[in-house]
């Protein structure tokens, strides 16, 4: 948009084609070619184009935000239908890490992978203009782009281990805090706070590097756009002026389109290593919903209003993994009786009674109260 504004006392003849399309197109809205035509157009072109950008930004954030606020509701909805045995086995602050941070990380993994969308729309825009007006030096483009990403497709892998190790990290740390704050009580009557501090603070420190060297390795792409772009430009001015003679005022359009169209594809590299460096979270949350989905709380159609005569245990066995805990239980429970079960700690009593309130579900035998198997019960 400037040159025309700074070639404006040129003569005519003596500007080039897109002058020529600026002055063409005050002239047919009834505008006079002069200095303060082309900045009063110039200053409606960058005031519409602050506009869009807000529109965009904007539209971009509200898009983030509900999208956040979306999953998120549809996990706490997954952990109230999930079933008891797969809590019991699960990390409380994995649980809390998916809705807390992951899901921010995960929908900023999306976010990134709309924008690599969005720079592949513009290289190839840019290519297709490039092979118009100089195809030999958009092949050379295009070879040295597809070098780079050779080369870099070891930082993208890296990034990606990375973010998933950051993700990992975030759940260890969520879970020592809950338990520091669920049991602040006992550890401060106790003073038994150096414990479970050494290891959170040796987890926080592993997050660090982590971190660290997952932003170190985005911004090495972005680091390395502008000086490639100027050897690759200097070459430019080096070939058609000291090879062809051409005056330089000649090739400016030239150059700073194949400056633009160079940047923007080597931009998609440091794009596409920024959305690895997100992509953490997105599989983290992915491989959840998944787990969640396969691990819902199956429930029965039987209503039961009332308990009138026994609850039996047959061969009833239950196992954490490879260590069992319950082993052929058989007995019967009458209305209105009391019992008592006594065992040392890990014996199984906790579990014993989850099952039979239906939180878990034998591994082999059967429950049935009134002739009706527990399994079958509403819950």
């Amino acid at each position: 948009m400037l040159i025309p504004v700074l070639n404006v006392e040129k003569a005519l003849s003596d500007q080039g084609q897109y002058a020529k399309t600026i002055y063409a197109f005050l002239e047919s809205a009834g505008m006079n070619i002069s200095l303060s035509s082309l900045l009063i157009l110039l200053l409606i072109a960058f005031l519409f184009k602050g506009v869009f950008v807000f529109l965009r930004n904007s539209f971009s954030a509200y898009i983030k935000c509900r999208l956040a606020k979306d999953i998120r509701i549809s996990f706490c909805n997954k952990y109230m239908n999930m079933k008891y045995s797969y809590y019991t086995n699960t990390s409380i602050g994995y649980l809390n890490n998916i809705i807390t941070t992951e899901v921010d990380r995960g929908v900023g993994a999306l976010n990134r992978y709309a924008v690599v969308i969005g720079s592949m729309i513009v290289i190839l825009i840019y290519l297709s203009c490039a092979v118009t007006i100089n195809y030999q030096m958009t092949f050379v483009v295009i070879i040295l782009s597809l070098l780079l990403f050779t080369l870099m497709r070891v930082l993208s892998r890296l990034s990606r281990k990375m973010s998933l190790l950051v993700s990992e990290t975030n759940a260890q740390v969520q879970s020592l805090l809950i338990q520091t704050i669920y049991n602040f009580k006992y550890l401060k009557a106790t003073d038994s706070f150096t414990h479970i501090f050494k290891q959170l603070f040796g987890i926080i420190s592993k997050n660090y590097v982590y971190k660290l060297k997952g932003a170190v390795l985005t911004v090495i792409p972005s680091s390395i756009i502008e000086p490639i772009s100027i050897v690759f430009i200097s070459g430019l001015v080096i070939y058609y002026v000291g090879f062809q003679g051409k005056p330089i005022a000649d090739i400016t359009v030239v150059l700073v389109f194949f400056y633009k169209a160079f940047s923007n594809v080597f931009r998609f590299q440091s794009d596409w290593q920024k959305f690895n460096a997100c992509l953490g979270g997105l599989e983290v949350v992915r491989k959840a919903d998944r787990v969640l989905n396969k691990n819902k709380e199956i429930s029965g159609t039987k209503i039961v209003t009332k308990f009138n005569r026994v609850v039996e245990l047959n061969d009833v066995n239950y196992s954490y993994d490879s260590r069992q805990v319950l082993f052929d239980i058989n007995m019967n429970i009458h209305k209105n009786r009391s019992i008592g079960i006594i065992g040392e700690s890990g014996a199984g009593k906790t579990t014993l009674f989850d099952i039979l309130t239906g939180m878990l579900t034998p591994q082999s035998g059967k429950i049935n109260s009134r002739d009706i198997c527990t399994s079958n019960i509403f819950l």
